[in-house]
């Protein structure tokens, strides 16, 4: 018969032991440790609602499909705890998260890809996780509250809001954009100039980057500096509006802005 402290010892030796493989396994890439699945999810047409909960990374761009494709990677391993992912679909909503035990011990993390049909336009609402969208004529909204935010290459009307993180947008084609940060720094950079741009930000640096054409411009900020290399004029017919509680404003044309 094993003595009561020693079963004691090797309970928590073993318990040690898968704590240090789940945290180890926890440090690694999603993609590295998870094989991809993939599903459709039927046709879309006009508007699809993307839905995003407690997902490490979501990849959304249009692409040669006739319906939504999604691709998964799942590394759900615990200790304590019980992990899982979801993804459904409900009339024109697509929802994506992990479903993990609030006492986990171990690792629940998700990655998903989105491909849709070029001509559909998409709402995405997050809670937490990074967020990349690119590729889109259609219009593209992202709503997220807390993680990094990156576009590129849009030429539909864009409306970009961030509670907490950096958000990025390049190569933007858009004529309208609508961009808002609570708390985190945002850089733009236009390749065509906007019709209407509009930037508000409570905490955190604003660089924006647009054509050298004439801009009707109004900037406002509480407490920060203004620097603009942008040319204006009253009376031009594209406008760009930038609002700053605390935080640097940057207006630079093309050949002057940072490289994209």
């Amino acid at each position: 018969m094993i003595p009561s402290r020693r079963r004691g010892v090797r309970l928590l030796s073993a318990t040690g032991a898968l704590l240090g493989i789940a945290i180890l396994t926890g440090c690694a890439n999603v993609v590295d440790v998870a094989d991809p699945e993939t599903r459709g999810f039927g046709p879309a047409t006009g508007d699809l609602m993307i839905s995003v909960s407690d997902v490490e990374h979501l990849d959304v761009r249009p692409a040669d499909v006739d319906e939504i494709e999604v691709t998964r990677w799942f590394a759900g391993s615990s200790v304590v705890g019980g992990t899982d992912a979801v993804w459904e679909r409900h009339e024109d909503t697509l929802r994506l998260a992990t479903d993990c035990s609030p006492f986990l011990v171990g690792r629940c993390d998700a990655r998903y890809e989105v491909r849709v049909p070029p001509s559909v336009n998409v709402t995405i609402e997050g809670d937490s996780g990074r967020v990349s969208a690119s590729g889109f004529d259609a219009d593209l909204r992202i709503t997220t509250a807390s993680g990094a935010l990156s576009v590129d290459d849009v030429g539909g009307a864009l409306t970009l809001e961030t509670a907490s993180g950096a958000l990025r947008a390049t190569g933007i084609r858009s004529s309208v954009a609508d961009v808002t940060a609570q708390s985190g720094e945002i850089e733009l950079s236009f390749t065509e100039p906007p019709e209407r741009l509009t930037t508000r930000a409570k905490s955190g640096e604003v660089t924006i980057e647009v054509p050298a054409v004439a801009y009707r411009l109004a900037t406002t900020t509480h407490s920060g500096e203004v620097t603009n290399a942008v040319p204006t004029d009253p009376d031009a017919e594209h406008s760009i509006t930038v609002e700053t509680t605390s935080g640097r404003i940057t207006l630079v044309t093309g050949q002057d802005g940072p490289s994209t």
